[in-house]
This record gives structure tokens, C-alpha cells and sequence, in this order.
């Protein structure tokens, strides 16, 4: 569980620290004179101090009117650089598996909390021989995990790249999460009751088509019988660990039916009523942007993930979820997305000529896609659905996706309404590929740098590492890196940009920026809009488009200035 660092029950018990001469300490907080001793350390401009999830420990610190000068290094971003496939990025399951650091202190500190019938929400409880040894012990392993991953960000040259990731941190994220992002009160109680009468509904009506009271849609066991019954579903999909017909949701499309149809809807609107209406409480609600949360550098969230909250267009009910956050009064919640950077990013490093010279002529990717792969033309009725499937087959390639993956995205994006085979897809695969030599290429020369060096370099140095035997991505993170660091540089320019206007930025998905835009700074919008672009530095633009309106589902098209 996540600690609100916002709450006023959330506070410092105690304080340690620890020193490249391996001096150290941990006290309580109302200890003043240590407190005052290290105010006056923290201060120091010339000393650079180490951090375990930085942000959490700066908000902490600031509470209790500590505040750091100089340079500050998160050592839990390191280790989400550098050691991306591990599950498990505690600052103690690290040291344990690359320290081979026994932590004996939590040892003691669990077994005291056990004999004394207490959590770990109790650690505060706990006698000083037992918590400050701890507290020290997460001091001196922080500072000896440091030493450890300095060898691998010398040797991949990283220093460069987490510097910057530290000072947008500081200047940009976490005034991001402070601001926030309003929320209707009423909409999301509005969506709470709405999701609960859905979920009733569509309940009785699987237990009509079952006829059983107590069927639950979430167990596999129940939903593989009642299918079985129902005698439409056939198991084509099996568990690797189990060998039991899987029931998710492609399982459940490739052969639909009544039953699967309402099954897949209770999950959507269960998961839309837990994962998100659910924590939405207040009338603000502040999303952790995590810098590392992604191999790439892209940015993920949590509390919530906005990437997963459903698009207007997704369900009349769900794609409401986004109508939940709105704009300050008498502003305007303000977006700004890149146009398809990713595709053009890959015609970049590339060199295909096809690609680049569509993209400098001002022609959509995917439209292409349409027309070339598909032989659909725009003024045809199934052109949406079919330009769907092209953009879906343009990244698939890109990521390195194999025809069943691609298959089977197909069906999940489309809700069913696109059911192609393995034939198609594997055939689809390869006639883009044969129209696109020089991506191919690009694979071949990716997948010789994954051989040499382990990893691929973006086009802003940052250092991605591959899993053995997956060089087939590299072209993904080369391409996704490189735009994930382009706009976290465009952020600095951006935050100058906004010093001195009344704009707020709160927020970023994907490859878009969101802001609080009140109407009398309208006027700077096209100016934001030129700055986020840049026409210099890749073979091809890299362009963007905005909207605004009172809440992030209903956005009004922004008119670019001749």
C-alpha cells in the first residue's frame, strides 16, 4: 500500500543518515538537537546526498522543515535504470539478492512486531534497540547499493541521463503531483452508484443464463463449467503453469456467446468500479508519475494509471471515467499530444524513404497502411475500423510482435468486431515488412548492438538493457526511449516557459502533456504548441496537436495558426 505523503497522519518517527566514511546514525524526530545538526548537514551545497525513492523521503523531510541542497540522487531510479528485470526493486530485496546483505535488523524488527501482535503500519511502536538499528541499517544499505550500481553507470554512461531525470524530479514532477488534479465530486458519485446498478444488472442476468445465484464471473473454475454448458465456447488457449483452459478475455472473444459477452462486461465495469471510482475520493486526486516505472524512460502512474482509464469512445458508461477530471474554475484542462512520434521516430533511424517522405508531405501513417496493406479506401464504411487495424499492425512490427500476439490484439482492440486468422495475420506481418526494407534493417542493426553490448543506446544516450534472447525489441526501445526522452527535455522547456503565466502542468500519458490552462492565458496556447514541436533535429518534424475543454473527456480541437 502506498503511504499519502499528503496526509497529516502520515509523519516522520525517525530519521537516519549514513556517510562515505561510514559514520552514521538514526534518532527520533523529537530529538532536536540531531534534527538541527542534520538540518544544517542537509543543507550543504557541495555534498551530494542519497536518496531510496526520492520523492516519498522529500516530502517527508519537507514536513518536518528539512530541506535539501545540492545535488540529490535517487538510488531506487538507478536501480529501475540499470536492473529493469527485476520484480522486485525494494530497497531490501536489492541488497539481499546483489549484496547478499542478510538485513538482520528487519529480521529482529518482524519477529518483535509478531510477538507483540502488530503490523508493519506499527514499526513506530517498536522499542529504540529494535527500530533505530533498522532505520540505520536503510541508511548504510541505500549508501552501499550506490557504490554497487556506480560501476554500471560508469560503464553504460548513465551519469549524464539520471542527472537530468534528478532535476526534472524536482523542478517538474513533483510540482506536478503536488498541484493535483480536480475532481467532480458529483460525476464520480454519479459513476460509483451507475457502475454498482450495472454490475447488479448484469449479475442477475448471469445467473438467469446459468442458473445459479452464486455464479462468479471471476473464477475460472465456474466460468470454464458454464461455458462448457452454454456449448459455444471452445478451449483454444492454455494456462503455461496449469494446463487449464484459460477464460480471459481472448478466450472468451474467439469463440463469444452470450455468457462471455456478459462476463467480459461485469469485469470491465468491476475493474472500472475497484481500480479507479474506488479511489477517487475528494476533490483533488494526486497521480504518482514514476520516471523509471518503464524500461524506456517513459513515464508510467500509479493512484491512478491513467494510461488504463478508458477513452470516451471505449463504453457510453466507462469512457465516462475521464469526465471525473475537470478544470479549475474559469480554466480550461489543456492537452498536448505528438503526432504519431513513434512511427516517425522509426522512419528517423531508419531511413525509409517511403515513410519519411510521407511524413514531410504531411500524410497520415496509418492512412497508408490502409490503403497499401488492407486496399481500403477512406471513403469506405469499414475505413475506421480497418485504419484501426493498420495502426495496430504499424506498431506491432515495430514492437518485434509475432502473428499470434498481433492476432490476438486484433481481436482484444477491437472488441471482436475484427477477427482475423494466423494465416492473415502472419501474411499481413510480412507484406508490411517486404514494403519496408530499411525498418528491417534497422532490425538486423539493433539486434547486432543487443549482441555486443547487452543493451541499445537511445538517440539521448540513455542506456536501455535487453533480455537475453529478446532482441527482437530493441527497435522498441530505441524508438520509445528516444521519444520519452524527447519530451521529458521538452518538460524543461516547457516549465521555463510556464514560469511567470498562471498555466499549471498536472499531468502526462503517454506521449501528451495535460495543464490547467485558465482562460485569460489562452492566448499563449499556440506558442506552447510551437515549442513542444521540433523541425530541426530528426529527418522528419516532430509535430503536435492540442485540445481543451472543462474535463479530459470532452476536448474542443485546437486550430493551429497559419
Amino acid at each position: 500500500m502506498r503511504l499519502d505523503t499528503y496526509s497529516p497522519k502520515v509523519q516522520v518517527t525517525h530519521i537516519s543518515h549514513w556517510n562515505e566514511r561510514g559514520i552514521g546514525d538514526a534518532f527520533p524526530i523529537e530529538n532536536v538537537d540531531k534534527a538541527s545538526k542534520l538540518r544544517k548537514q542537509c543543507r550543504k551545497t557541495d555534498s551530494t546526498k542519497l536518496i531510496f525513492n526520492a520523492k516519498f523521503d522529500l516530502r517527508m523531510l519537507t514536513k518536518e522543515g528539512i530541506k535539501l541542497k545540492g545535488p540529490v540522487i535517487d538510488v531506487l531510479l538507478m536501480a529501475q535504470m540499470l536492473l529493469p528485470d527485476e520484480k522486485g526493486k525494494g530497497l531490501k530485496q536489492l541488497v539481499r539478492k546483489f549484496l547478499l546483505e542478510p538485513f538482520i535488523e528487519e529480521v529482529r524488527l518482524m519477529a518483535w512486531l509478531k510477538a507483540n501482535k502488530l503490523t508493519k503500519k506499527d514499526m513506530s511502536k517498536a522499542p529504540r534497540h529494535i527500530i533505530e538499528p533498522y532505520a540505520l541499517a536503510d541508511a548504510r544499505q541505500c549508501f552501499e547499493l550506490f557504490v554497487y550500481l556506480s560501476t554500471a553507470m560508469d560503464e553504460y554512461h548513465m551519469w549524464h541521463v539520471l542527472e537530468r531525470e534528478m532535476i526534472l524530479m524536482q523542478i517538474g514532477v513533483m510540482p506536478m503531483e503536488d498541484e493535483g488534479v480536480n475532481l467532480n465530486e458529483s460525476k464520480v458519485s454519479d459513476l460509483q452508484i451507475k457502475t454498482r446498478d450495472a454490475l447488479k444488472i448484469i449479475k442477475t442476468q448471469m445467473s438467469e443464463l446459468t442458473g445459479s445465484a452464486t455464479f462468479n464471473p471471476n473464477s475460472t473454475t465456474q466460468v470454464r463449467d458454464e461455458l462448457s454448458k452454454e456449448g459455444v465456447w471452445q478451449p483454444t488457449r492454455f494456462s503455461k503453469k496449469t494446463g487449464a483452459p484459460m477464460t480471459d478475455v481472448i478466450a472468451l472473444m474467439e469463440y463469444p456467446s452470450d455468457l462471455g459477452a456478459l462476463i467480459m462486461k461485469y469485469r470491465k465495469v468491476s475493474k472500472a468500479a475497484t481500480t479507479y471510482l474506488r479511489n477517487f475520493k475528494g476533490k483533488k486526486i494526486r497521480v504518482s508519475f514514476n520516471q523509471g516505472g518503464a524500461r524506456t524512460g517513459r513515464f508510467s502512474s500509479s493512484g491512478p494509471n491513467l494510461q488504463n482509464i478508458p477513452r470516451p469512445s471505449d463504453d457510453n458508461l466507462l469512457g465516462s471515467i475521464r469526465e471525473c477530471f475537470i478544470a479549475d474554475r474559469l480554466c480550461r484542462l489543456l492537452f498536448i499530444d505528438y503526432d504519431q512520434i513513434e512511427m516517425r521516430l522509426t522512419a528517423h533511424f531508419s531511413g525509409e524513404e517511403h515513410m519519411l517522405q510521407a511524413i514531410n508531405d504531411g500524410v497520415d501513417l496509418h492512412d497508408v497502411t490502409t490503403r497499401k496493406v488492407f486496399n481500403t479506401k477512406k471513403s469506405s464504411i469499414k475505413w475506421k475500423l480497418m485504419r484501426y487495424l493498420a495502426k495496430t499492425l504499424n506498431f506491432s512490427v515495430i514492437y518485434g510482435t509475432g502473428p499470434e500476439v498481433f492476432r490476438t490484439t486484433v481481436l482484444k482492440q477491437t472488441s471482436g468486431e475484427i477477427r482475423i486468422t494466423l494465416y492473415e495475420a502472419a501474411r499481413y506481418l510480412n507484406e508490411w515488412k517486404e514494403q519496408h526494407p530499411s525498418v528491417m534493417g534497422l532490425f538486423d542493426s539493433t539486434a547486432m548492438e543487443v549482441a555486443t553490448t547487452g543493451g541499445i543506446r537511445n538517440h539521448y544516450g540513455r542506456y536501455i538493457p535487453v533480455a537475453n534472447g529478446k532482441a527482437y525489441v530493441a527497435v522498441n526501445y530505441k524508438v520509445q526511449g528516444s521519444a520519452a526522452d524527447f519530451m521529458k527535455l521538452k518538460m524543461f522547456e516547457v516549465i521555463d516557459f510556464l514560469r511567470g503565466t498562471d498555466i499549471k502542468m498536472l499531468m502526462t500519458v503517454h506521449d501528451e502533456l495535460g495543464f490547467n490552462l485558465p482562460k485569460h492565458e489562452a492566448h499563449r496556447v499556440q506558442d506552447l504548441l510551437s515549442l513542444m514541436e521540433d523541425h530541426t533535429s530528426f529527418n522528419v518534424p516532430l509535430t503536435a496537436s492540442g485540445g481543451y475543454g472543462r474535463n479530459w473527456a470532452n476536448k474542443k480541437d485546437i486550430i493551429r495558426a497559419a
